[in-house]
């Protein structure tokens, strides 16, 4: 990537205080050439991390545990997903 590419998205994302800070930390790494994701996450996800780091709603994100696809855990309760599932589902939806 070119180096005034790079400088312009890095100037729009700390500009833009709109940008959640782990997007923008994200893009950041990114543009250093590191790994973007799955570090920086926590091993287990809220439904609300899930869908915005898969991008989808809610339902979708409802209809893929039912087909199970990304299978949810309970503790005490309390729904989460783990990072290692999201992250092998992607791998798995990009291969196919």
């Amino acid at each position: 990537m070119r180096r005034s590419t790079t400088q312009i998205i890095r100037a729009a994302t700390r500009a833009n205080i709109d940008v959640d800070p782990h997007r923008a930390k994200v893009a950041a790494r990114l543009l250093e050439g590191k790994e973007p994701v799955g570090h920086e996450l926590p091993l287990l996800l809220t439904v609300r991390e899930t869908c915005q780091q898969l991008g989808l709603s809610r339902q979708t994100l409802w209809r893929l545990s039912r087909e199970g696809a990304l299978v949810p855990i309970k503790i005490r309760g309390v729904i989460r997903y783990r990072r290692s599932d999201l992250i092998a589902f992607v791998e798995g939806v990009q291969s196919t």
